[in-house]
Parts: structure tokens; C-alpha cells; sequence
């Protein structure tokens, strides 16, 4: 379920017993917020998102306290720029999310939400595609944002980047 802007107890109970998860895509709503106007945006799709805003909170999180699975995902209607996504798992922790919970809704609970069983943990013979920086996210979640602090990054296998060394 993407957004879930307004769930109900019987959605939040449907979705805690049932295999579907909630992808909330804050960075949909923050984006029109907070770029408005000024970065193209309509008036009237400026004041729905005001609207929204209490609303997503909200139903984020009794959805979280129900035990309901959450993913980290985006969505086309999101402005900010490409590479910008860890801005949601910021988001998610201004939300009531430690941050452990948003790491695992960007890994585990991702890969599961797109059935691809054979990533989002690190196991031996399972896919995995690497970020290391150089502060614990778990003491801040921005750290993930600032590409300045990236030692290492690895996609299927292949390094892009490694300052580790040194």
C-alpha cells in the first residue's frame, strides 16, 4: 500500500495480518511542502498535501504501533532529486521510527515487499549492495544523506567507490 494517508483500524488490521505492507513515501508529501510553489507546483495540490500532512503522519504511525510491515520505497511524484531517497528513512524517523527500524524498511523489508528473497540481508550467498560511511547511522540516520561521508559504495559486486583504505 503506497501513501496510506488515511487508514482506518480495519485497513491497519487487514494489513498487520495479511502479506501486503505499507510503503509511505513521505518524501511525496515533503517535497510538494517544501519545495511548493517556487519549484513548480500548483496552489491547489500545495494545500491538499497541507491537508495530508497530519493525516499520513498519523495513520504512519498507528500503522507502526499496530506491528504493520513498512517498507521504504518512493514514488513517481517525488521531486526531490534522483539519489536523494535517504532522505525518506529521515523522514520516517521524525515519524516515530528508530532508526534501525527505517534501515531495515529500506533492506529487508523492501526486498520482501518486491519478493526478491535472495537480497536485503547480509548472508552468505544472498545479493547485497553496500554503503559504509564513516559515522553510525544508528546515532544520526542524516549521516546516510551526506555523500561526503561515504567510504564505500558496492552494487552487484562492483566498487565505485573506497576510501576505507588509509
Amino acid at each position: 500500500i503506497e501513501h496510506g494517508t488515511r487508514l482506518d483500524e480495519e485497513t491497519i488490521d487487514l494489513l498487520r495480518h495479511g502479506r501486503t505492507c505499507l510503503v509511505p513515501t513521505f518524501c511525496t508529501l515533503y517535497s510538494v511542502l517544501e519545495l511548493g510553489e517556487a519549484g513548480g507546483l500548483g496552489s491547489k495540490q500545495v494545500e491538499e498535501m497541507k491537508v495530508n500532512e497530519p493525516l499520513w503522519k498519523a495513520s504512519f504511525r498507528a500503522a507502526r504501533e499496530a506491528g504493520v510491515k513498512i517498507a521504504m520505497g518512493s514514488d513517481v511524484g517525488n521531486r526531490y532529486p534522483q539519489g536523494a531517497n535517504a532522505r525518506e528513512l529521515e523522514l520516517m524517523v521524525a515519524n516515530g521510527m528508530s532508526p534501525m527500524e527505517a534501515i531495515v524498511s529500506a533492506t529487508k523489508a523492501a526486498a520482501r515487499a518486491i519478493r526478491i528473497p535472495e537480497a536485503g540481508t547480509l548472508e552468505p550467498g544472498k545479493f547485497a549492495d553496500l554503503l559504509v560511511v564513516d559515522r553510525n547511522p544508528l546515532d544520526d540516520i542524516r549521516v546516510l544523506q551526506d555523500r561526503a561521508r561515504l567510504r564505500l559504495i558496492m552494487k552487484a559486486g562492483k566498487i565505485y567507490k573506497d576510501t576505507t583504505a588509509g
